[in-house]
């Protein structure tokens, strides 16, 4: 996009001209389409790395119905689960740096949106009611986002074959990762709310004035 002209009231092409609140609009909607595009390729895999980690029934250790001595069974699925356990927590931590990767591209467009409204559009003599609000309501989210993320990877750290039940704390990751994802769309929806909100703020009304030549 081109630079702002010397006078820093519009924006000049051959024929076109681009003022502030054309610009503003073309900028939000670069924001727009830069958060759906992200989020909507890291949601997508967010919503199946769980299922690919590996199959819950497959870890489970001590349940099933073979007709094998209960003893054998258990001894099977410990040795199947041992040999996955490893995978799983790749899995599991991989996914979770990927959540904290969309976090914080998040973080960072709503930083730079925050910074155009106060470096660009106050200047122009336009302001946004109800800025604070939709700003506060970013930050909830974040700190919503952060605690769903936190929950995810605390159950990582105690997922263990040795534990009493590693299926139910695979579901349990599974779930957590429902959350976060449910999280971040929420996340994402009140970042769109104050681009919105920006990109529609009226252009400044100017009110003409009459030269008045007195003879």
């Amino acid at each position: 996009f081109p630079s702002p002209s010397p006078s820093g009231r519009a924006f000049f092409y051959p024929n076109l001209t681009f003022t502030r609140h054309s610009h503003t609009i073309y900028y939000m909607n670069k924001s727009i389409f830069l958060i759906k595009a992200i989020s909507g390729f890291f949601l997508f895999l967010i919503l199946v790395s769980p299922a690919l980690a590996t199959k819950p029934e497959n870890i489970a250790v001590g349940t099933g119905n073979s007709k094998r001595p209960s003893a054998l069974v258990t001894t099977a699925k410990m040795k199947s689960c041992q040999a996955r356990e490893s995978a799983v927590k790749i899995r599991m931590t991989q996914l979770t740096k990927l959540v904290t990767t969309m976090e914080i591209t998040f973080d960072k467009i709503a930083e730079r949106v925050q910074k155009y409204y106060t470096d660009k559009v106050l200047p122009s003599g336009r302001s946004l009611t109800g800025y604070d609000t939709l700003v506060n309501n970013i930050s909830t989210q974040k700190i919503a986002t952060q605690t769903a993320l936190d929950k995810a990877k605390a159950d990582i750290s105690v997922f263990s074959c040795d534990s009493e039940n590693p299926r139910a704390l695979l579901l349990q990751f599974n779930t957590n990762m429902k959350l976060v994802k449910g999280a971040l769309k929420t996340y994402r929806a009140a970042i769109n709310k104050l681009i919105v909100a920006i990109r529609t703020i009226p252009a400044p009304t100017t009110t003409p004035t009459n030269n008045v030549t007195n003879d």
